[in-house]
């Protein structure tokens, strides 16, 4: 059983949060913040495209209300709860956005919430910043403690393993996004905790296993990142007025980690050097492909041999590729790609399309490109299986290609491996221009500068509606 001194969790999250200001933040939690707001930002206008960003677009605008937060990307204006359902919704609709360890897609699930209300209540800069902060690292904390049931691994028989996902739900980041929406609210420790206690009872179960287990795939993916901002805004909103909550939501023998399916629940974890080491600034990791992450540094390694060695698809007989093993999964193993969603996460249609060099954006997920019979087709041509050792899986991928030589037309195997942790991470510039690919096609080029510029000097604007203004279009 747990020390008296790690019982009362939830209040001391609650005093965290609320005991926090701008001037307690890390400069280098200030400098991630505005780079994951960049990051999302840019992310959900590119999202504006798809499927799930358009059904998500037309659902806020149908539901009506004040006036008082931005859609991204849209020059529409709508009720703070729907703001957040349908930029979260963006923020998450190519999977692009960044990753945190454990906690996987948080981003997604934390932010929304406290942008619609700092827009609604015109906040500060700093305000943002230390809501987007807080909102984040609590649930990092949250996920952190959560032990995932052996309920939620997969057995591959042909390999004789079993394979689990970092995390088996994301509905634990809406602790983190509460905290954030209530310190832009300006809440005391006991209204955050009955705002906390509120949002637990309304959490989503965890489904990440059975997303990546089901073929066809749903737009809601492993959670929809809208629903749970939407709840995060009610959960204050209704705080506000006085409804109450579980105070004591993350504490005790049936706490929410029970509730969650978890098999064991560490708050240790949650509150070790709470307020003297934030754990957002290691845990990160910005992607630079719109697909699953556990492709990434294969991709990594295929760019590689297509540039060095002036490779087309054209020139191109076969692809071998060794990856992470979440590759032994249905959704990876998927080669009938209907939807934007399954394309994130077909092994086979990721490197098709990077054979093809299409341009490395939203246009990987435009059905113009998966519906492209070469594309298509080629997929034929890619063969993949994974390490049954885990830390091979996520350290050493290998992809060997076998082409004719350019010139020569004679037939070579070209190989290339990598271990990830010597990769660098992507930079402010790569990061702006990462940005500026994903929002060009909605945003002009100046209003697309003017809000690089400004997210980066985020702490000196006095109301961020300002950077919201940039976001929006006439029509």
């Amino acid at each position: 059983m747990w020390s008296i001194a790690l019982l009362n969790l939830t209040r001391k999250l609650a005093d965290f949060t609320f005991n926090t200001t701008y001037q307690d933040i890390p400069a280098e939690v200030v400098w991630q913040i505005k780079r994951l707001l960049l990051d999302s930002i840019g992310c959900a206008i590119a999202g504006l495209s798809t499927e799930k960003g358009k059904i998500s677009l037309e659902f806020s605008k149908r539901l009506k209300g004040n006036t008082e937060s931005t859609i991204i990307g849209t020059p529409n204006k709508v009720p703070s709860n729907l703001a957040a359902f349908a930029n979260g919704e963006l923020f998450n609709a190519l999977d692009y956005e960044a990753l945190t360890s454990p906690s996987g897609h948080i981003s997604p699930f934390v932010m929304a919430a406290p942008l619609a209300l700092a827009e609604a209540i015109r906040a500060s800069g700093q305000e943002l910043i230390t809501a987007l902060a807080l909102s984040h690292e609590i649930g990092i904390r949250v996920a952190r403690g959560l032990i995932p049931g052996k309920g939620f691994f997969m057995r591959i028989p042909q390999k004789g393993i079993t394979i689990g996902l970092p995390t088996h739900g994301y509905g634990s980041a809406i602790f983190g996004g509460v905290a954030g929406a209530a310190k832009i609210l300006g809440f005391n420790p006991d209204k955050l905790c009955h705002a906390l206690g509120i949002a637990g009872y309304m959490c989503p179960i965890p489904v990440v296993m059975k997303f990546a287990a089901t073929v066809p795939s749903s737009m809601s993916k492993y959670l929809s990142a809208g629903w749970i901002s939407m709840t995060e805004v009610m959960a204050v909103l209704l705080s506000d007025l006085g409804y109450t909550g579980d105070k004591e939501i993350l504490d005790g023998e049936f706490g929410f980690w029970k509730s969650f399916a978890s098999e064991d629940w560490l708050p240790e974890e949650v509150i070790v050097h709470l307020g003297k080491n934030w754990f957002l600034p290691s845990s990160i990791s910005y992607k630079a492909y719109p697909c699953c992450g556990a492709m990434h540094h294969a991709l990594d390694c295929f760019y590689r041999i297509l540039e060095e060695n002036h490779l087309h698809a054209s020139d191109i007989e076969r692809i071998d590729i060794l990856i992470n093993m979440l590759a032994d999964l249905p959704l990876w193993q998927n080669r009938r790609i209907g939807t934007h969603i399954e394309a994130q996460f077909s092994v086979a249609y990721v490197f098709s399309v990077a054979a093809h060099r299409i341009e490395i954006g939203p246009e990987w997920q435009d059905p113009r490109t998966f519906r492209n019979p070469k594309i298509l087709k080629f997929m034929d041509k890619i063969n993949f299986e994974t390490y049954s050792d885990y830390q091979n899986a996520i350290d050493k991928p290998i992809v060997k290609v076998l082409a004719r030589e350019r010139g020569s037309g004679e037939r070579r195997v070209y190989t290339e491996g990598t271990i990830f942790m010597d990769q660098p991470g992507l930079n402010d510039h790569q990061l702006a221009d990462k940005f500026l690919r994903n929002v060009l096609e909605v945003l002009t080029k100046d209003q697309a500068e003017k809000a690089i510029h400004t997210i980066f000097t985020l702490e000196e604007i006095k109301d961020v509606s300002e950077l919201l203004k940039l976001l929006r279009t006439e029509s």
